[in-house]
């Protein structure tokens, strides 16, 4: 039995790497993968460490859990 949240916030502590721009300004979310077409998801920037990692609160529109 699955319930289903909407507008979950989900955190996310990435870690950066050669790909990225230094601040980690290139950072998107998407509701599927890039390839896809996803459409893109609301999210806020908590903390850059020196280019290091960033830590992100992402606004997940439904999900089952």
């Amino acid at each position: 039995n699955s319930v289903q949240l909407t507008n979950y916030t989900a955190y996310f502590n990435i870690t950066h790497n050669f790909y990225m721009q230094p601040g980690m300004d290139d950072t998107r979310f998407y509701d599927t993968s890039c390839n896809n077409d996803g459409n893109p998801l609301d999210y806020d920037v908590d903390t850059i460490y020196d280019s290091e990692y960033g830590e992100f609160f992402v606004l997940i529109p439904t999900i089952s859990v």
